[in-house]
């Protein structure tokens, strides 16, 4: 653990980088950031409309993931993989959620090359597909594209 109560990285996780923050404003760090560490949900919206690449990663209780896992049929749960139909981010679920894992694909998209490219492209779909041009808002837009994912991949109880 370090002064602040986080814990540090493992030797040789972090070689190289110039600095990993923790920090309270969550959308400053995204502007700014090269790349970043996004938990599931709409803050991964949030992260491909502001064009800063990142991993998606989630984890929840074994019990809760064993007895909700079978219900749902998606085979991504980022709001951004969603929307664009494909894998633009990684995603870390449950026990691939680890800090070798994290920082193994941050590496890939830290630095300029093919993966940090195909990433930002991959971004810049979503916001387009995310584009007021019907006149209906992002969010509204978001919401259907991901009801249409749900709606498809989610088991009936009693089934």
């Amino acid at each position: 653990m370090n002064g602040h109560g986080w814990p540090t990285l493992s030797p040789g996780v972090g070689e190289g980088w110039e600095t990993i923050k923790l920090v309270d404003d969550a959308r400053a760090a995204l502007v700014h950031s090269r790349a970043a560490v996004v938990a599931s949900g709409t803050a991964t919206v949030e992260a491909a409309l502001m064009g800063t690449p990142f991993v998606m990663v989630y984890r929840v209780a074994p019990l809760t993931y064993a007895l909700g896992r079978p219900l749902v049929k998606l085979t991504r749960f980022a709001m951004v993989n969603l929307i664009a139909g494909r894998d633009v981010v990684p995603e870390l679920v449950q026990r691939d959620f680890t800090a070798e894992k994290v920082a193994a694909e941050l590496r890939s998209i830290i630095p300029d090359g093919e993966p940090r490219s195909a990433m930002l492209a991959g971004l810049a779909d979503v916001q387009r597909r995310l584009h007021p041009e019907s006149g209906s808002t992002a969010a509204e837009r978001a919401v259907e594209v991901l009801l249409g994912e749900i709606g498809s991949a989610v088991s009936p109880v009693g089934r």
